[in-house]
């Protein structure tokens, strides 16, 4: 299973939203997803498919505490739209859930280092899923610690801008820092403009801004040619709250996050080939 952290510079700026459309864009594609929830600050990702703070379900923060079994804890999500021509078989979404009680160990994550908490956690669920997208705050805490150390790859996400062109530019510097202790490479898998307008000469300018060595000096980061467009559309729909893809499957966002998903396998698949060769 491939681990991929979504991350921003900041919160607020489509992160979650992101995660929730591109995991039944990937399931739709063939592919078994597992979300995982790690935003204990805002659990909204579990909100998106109807998962209160009250449901009495199991949560990352019981398996931390060692009482349920990881593979019993994953909810399954049934996808309202009916398959299309464009559909491959085979595919499956299934969530990792949180709340506000996960914040509790915040505390305890700091004070005893136990960052590769979430990593071993994953590691029980790794014959379950192709692929993990986590979903955590933009801040950078324990919490988001934890995630990096489970992560596999980073996929970055936010409106373009300078303020976080420079934030992303910090956070790659880190990452070697990071791996290090991780044990492990983490690979910037690149960078997903979202909120956009459908065509920006800025869009342009912004990707040539991310392969600026003097801007990034730990290396040019990819930038997705998909770029997903405003949601304005969806905010006066009567299932507004649900992932775009669900609510407006035919609409132009729906079809956006459909190219993010085929750019993010191709993605994936090019940097196995590298790494591999």
């Amino acid at each position: 299973m491939y681990r991929l952290l979504v991350w921003s510079s900041k919160g607020g700026v489509g992160k979650t939203t992101s995660v929730a459309n591109l995991g039944p864009a990937l399931a739709r594609r063939g592919n078994n997803v597992l979300l995982v929830g790690f935003d204990a600050h805002q659990p909204d990702l579990e909100m998106t498919f109807g998962i209160e703070d009250d449901d009495d379900v199991t949560r990352i923060e019981d398996l931390l505490a060692g009482s349920a079994d990881p593979p019993t804890a994953t909810i399954e999500i049934n996808d309202p739209i009916a398959p299309t021509r464009n559909h491959k078989p085979g595919g499956s979404l299934k969530l990792l859930a949180t709340s506000e009680r996960l914040l509790a160990l915040t505390a305890d994550v700091a004070a005893t280092g136990r960052f590769d908490a979430l990593d071993q956690l994953l590691t029980g669920l790794d014959e379950t899923a192709d692929i993990a997208l986590i979903d955590t705050t933009g801040a950078v805490t324990p919490l988001t610690r934890m995630a990096m150390f489970a992560a596999d790859g980073i996929l970055f996400c936010g409106e373009p801008g300078v303020y976080e062109a420079k934030t992303i530019a910090r956070r790659l510097d880190e990452l070697g820092e990071l791996g290090v202790e991780a044990g492990h490479a983490i690979t910037p898998v690149g960078m997903l403009f979202v909120r956009t307008n459908a065509r920006s000469r800025q869009l342009r300018a912004w990707a040539t801004a991310f392969a600026d060595p003097e801007q990034f000096p730990s290396g040019p980061l990819y930038v997705f040619q998909t770029h997903i467009r405003q949601q304005s559309s969806v905010r006066d729909h009567p299932g507004y709250g649900v992932p775009t893809v669900f609510a407006d499957p035919g609409g132009r966002v729906a079809h956006d996050y459909a190219a993010a998903a085929r750019e993010l396998e191709a993605r994936l698949a090019q940097l196995a080939q590298d790494q591999a060769a």
